[in-house]
């Protein structure tokens, strides 16, 4: 049977007592203007809330299931299960989408018949949704790169066809931690086809509460196990990697030292066998840090966001004595920051109050070009961030 050219998609939100943040999942999957989603919202919880907010949007849900269950895996497959579209997709409920991520995904199927999974960028927004950096480890799909070094592939911006996932399996629910890279290790051996569309089409929540940031060594020894699994060489080079970065950012600055001394030689095998930097620069941010290339992008969706303004903190790089950059806001120009030697950091503050647009784009340009230790850093971003109601 032909796929449908406007096909089904079917979105799952697994939630445990987080009706805290579910409101913005839940916004940003209902106002996608993508017309044919089933949304289904699975609840393990006990909480009061949760039910409260699913009720202000029950015309918008497909279904809502509100049970135990044994675990986020359990939860998602129990969405799986019920849902009926070709496409099928699940966003935890501290996530959410950008304005049009589903459309977007959809193009893609429909340009490329033959996939079976696409995903995208994301950026990391803390439990505010303030922005912090962009997921910067994506690149384009290498089936042994992916078993064997990295989970390039951020999990709220995947969508992926239902006889895929039916070739394979549902989500394993034994683990609590890796069950989305043990799918798309799984899918890569059957030899589906990936797609990385490089376009922003989630927000990954970042706090301390989070699975991925509390896991510790548990998360490890799943990193492990699955990389074992599904690995193509003989050394689990993903697990050595996630370990080593663990102790790194983990430990105090001493150890951190001695570990990684005592890992460089892990660290070098690596990338000489990759043959490539495992990360590069994306949207004009470098990896982690305040560095910025020449034209910078910062880009949020703004469901649920109270804004009035935004407040823009730049810096100057050692070495540069002045640095102009030109601020647009949503394709409008708002002015200009000058730095220099004697004011090395400034501060610009813009109104975004009667913006209507449910994202907010931000682009920087600066005007001269500058080297670091051979890559473009042109200025540091100190800082980023949305006011409330309050006047600025």
């Amino acid at each position: 049977m032909a796929a449908s050219a406007t096909p089904a998609v079917s979105i799952v939100s697994p939630t445990y007592n987080m009706a805290e943040f579910l409101e913005t999942a839940i916004r940003s999957v209902v106002e996608q203007d993508y017309s044919s989603i089933e949304y289904i919202v699975v609840d393990g919880g006990t909480d009061a809330a949760t039910p409260q907010v699913v009720e202000r949007y029950g015309e918008r849900i497909a279904a809502y299931v509100r049970e135990p269950d044994h675990g986020q895996s359990d939860a998602i497959n129990k969405g799986f299960q019920r849902a009926k579209g070709e496409i099928l997709a699940w966003v935890n409920a501290d996530d959410y989408y950008f304005p049009g991520a589903v459309s977007r995904a959809i193009r893609c199927f429909a340009a490329e018949p033959t996939l079976d999974i696409v995903y995208g960028d994301a950026v990391f927004v803390d439990r505010e949704g303030q922005f912090l950096r962009y997921f910067t480890e994506v690149e384009a799909h290498d089936a042994d790169r992916l078993r064997s070094y990295s989970d390039y592939i951020s999990q709220p911006t995947t969508f992926f066809k239902r006889s895929a996932l039916e070739r394979v399996g549902f989500l394993d629910e034994s683990l609590n931690f890796t069950m989305d890279w043990d799918l798309w290790c799984r899918l890569a051996r059957a030899g589906c086809h990936f797609h990385y569309e490089h376009a922003l089409l989630a927000a990954n929540r970042e706090y301390p509460e989070t699975k991925t940031q509390a896991g510790g060594g548990k998360r490890l020894r799943e990193i492990f196990q699955v990389n074992m699994r599904n690995k193509t060489k003989i050394v689990p080079w993903a697990a050595l990697a996630f370990a080593h970065q663990e102790l790194l950012h983990g430990k105090g600055a001493a150890l951190a030292r001695g570990a990684d001394a005592l890992l460089w030689p892990i660290r070098f095998a690596k990338r000489s066998l990759m043959g490539r930097r495992s990360i590069t620069p994306l949207y004009g941010l470098y990896h982690r840090s305040t560095e910025a290339m020449a034209e910078v992008r910062i880009s949020l969706p703004l469901f649920g966001m109270e804004r009035n303004c935004a407040e823009l903190t730049l810096g100057l790089p050692v070495g540069l004595e002045r640095q102009t950059v030109a601020v647009e806001v949503n394709g409008k120009w708002v002015g200009e920051i000058d730095i220099d030697s004697s004011r090395p950091t400034q501060v610009l503050t813009f109104p975004i109050r009667g913006s209507a647009e449910p994202r907010l784009d931000v682009v920087l340009c600066a005007a001269t070009r500058h080297q670091i230790d051979g890559r473009e850093v042109c200025f540091h971003l100190r800082g980023f961030r949305i006011c409330g109601p309050e006047p600025c």
